[in-house]
């Protein structure tokens, strides 16, 4: 995943084991200038999720354990989580989403239905799935419109960086 502004890049590389499980992840922003503001990576082994994270203050490593009977979703592998959900079987997945600032939270994710989605890249059937994040008082809901037809990519996602930050929306634009 690559994302850019004026004045940064950032990368998100996932990857995931045979079974669609998160394995291991890197993030880094870099200053247009070329100079990095931010490293992160992240691995599993086993029940426990391991955090490094370098920046211009230096280097920590925080350890995770993975509580039982949740899905480990960092960062950018939800959406890649999200297209092995057992959609239409009315179930929910209980997730521990760690990010590479080393912050952990609970979540719940479930499908809320089935909507036609217009985007510019055109009309898709989607699956509506709602993110639910546990945070102390405050429960916000993302929501992502995820393709019926396989390989279910994401269409449509809104949801809030914060809890007091506005509502923002991304669409999918193209298909190559």
């Amino acid at each position: 995943m690559k994302s850019i502004s004026d004045k940064e890049v950032e990368y998100i590389t996932i990857e995931l084991d045979a079974d669609g499980n998160f394995a291991s992840g890197a993030r880094n922003v870099t200053h247009s200038s070329g100079k990095s503001k931010f490293e992160g990576s992240m691995w599993r082994k086993q029940q426990i999720v391991y955090a490094k994270r370098r920046s211009g203050r230096g280097q920590k490593t925080r350890e995770f354990d993975l509580p039982k009977n949740k899905t480990l979703a960092v960062d950018g592998s939800l959406l890649l989580l999200l297209r092995s959900f057992p959609f239409d079987q009315n179930r929910e997945w209980k997730l521990f989403l760690i990010d590479f600032s080393q912050h952990s939270v609970s979540g719940t994710v479930r499908q809320a239905g089935v909507e036609t989605i217009r985007v510019k890249a055109g009309e898709f059937e989607c699956y509506r799935m709602e993110v639910i994040i546990h945070a102390f008082v405050f429960r916000p809901k993302i929501t992502y419109w995820i393709t019926k037809m396989e390989p279910h990519f994401m269409v449509k996602h809104r949801g809030k960086i914060g809890p007091f930050t506005k509502t923002y929306t991304t669409q999918l634009v193209s298909i190559d």
